[in-house]
């Protein structure tokens, strides 16, 4: 049995962990599977059923190099089985669209980075033009710098509602000291 049917027969079974490390152990190879078939494979048989945030991360990772309309219908799945986020409001306030982590700060102006602090607002910019990411949605300043981006993973609703012409709103929920620029958490509602 090759180490894909190991993968397969672990993910029909709904085995997250087995099927996460065998997709590991195939991304080694010359030549990578079709994640994408494992993942929504392993999603099918856990019909519905949560994924623990480690295993949810994982998929998530995974799924964002899948291709095509594989990753449509991943992301689709994967964002009914989001875990609750510890930053997420208590019962009774609204709830954000998004709590996230700006990508890409290491690659903005320092200084425009450094200058955001807890509470303040930002601007979502769609960029779909961005070589890297078509569906790249830029997170700006209060003076329109450019501070970072919403992570990949993450980016498909967002883009899909600013290009729908919805007003969403950002602000910053914590910025950390990081090595080469800073950790800047983002919250996203409409």
């Amino acid at each position: 049995m090759t180490v894909f049917d190991e993968a397969l027969e672990l993910a029909q079974r709904g085995d997250a962990r087995g099927t996460l490390a065998r997709i590991k152990a195939l991304s080694r190879s010359p030549e990578p599977p079709n994640t994408g078939r494992l993942l929504l494979t392993l999603l099918d048989a856990r019909a519905g059923e949560k994924l623990s945030p480690r295993d949810f991360r994982a998929v998530w990772r995974l799924a964002s190099d899948a291709k095509g309309t594989e990753r449509t219908r991943l992301f689709n799945r994967l964002s009914a089985l989001r875990p609750r986020s510890p930053l997420l409001p208590k019962v009774g306030q609204p709830r954000p669209l998004l709590v996230t982590t700006a990508a890409g700060t290491s690659y903005c102006d320092p200084e425009a980075a450094s200058s955001v602090r807890q509470g303040d607002a930002l601007e979502l910019v769609r960029e779909p033009e961005n070589p890297h990411d078509a569906l790249a949605v830029r997170i700006d300043n209060a003076a329109g710098e450019k501070i970072g981006y919403v992570p990949r993973a993450l980016n498909a609703d967002i883009a899909a509602l600013l290009d729908a012409g919805v007003e969403l709103r950002c602000c910053t929920v914590s910025v950390e000291a990081g090595k080469t620029a800073p950790f800047i958490t983002v919250s996203v509602d409409e």
